[in-house]
């Protein structure tokens, strides 16, 4: 976790990877070579009563034995503090 703000409308919950490394879904390499990074906000059901918003930000990965653009490490929802 590297956030969380709560008020009276939104409950925010901030995370971030933190692997250094992800397996291609295909062939299994490890892959080291980071690709890029993007924010994932998947739908979450109220808490309490209080609307939920999720802020995933994800590191992808090159997988070099497949040729893949991108490995995600957070498809798994491995690597998370």
């Amino acid at each position: 976790m590297q956030e969380i703000c709560n008020n009276e409308a939104v409950l925010t919950v901030t995370a971030r990877t933190t692997g250094s490394t992800a397996f291609c879904p295909t062939c299994g390499q490890e892959s080291h070579r980071l690709h890029s990074y993007y924010m994932r906000r998947p739908a979450d059901l109220p808490v309490s009563g209080q609307a939920v918003c999720l802020r995933l930000h994800v590191r992808c990965f090159r997988c070099l034995r497949m040729s893949r653009t991108t490995v995600r490490n957070a498809d798994l929802c491995r690597g998370f503090s």
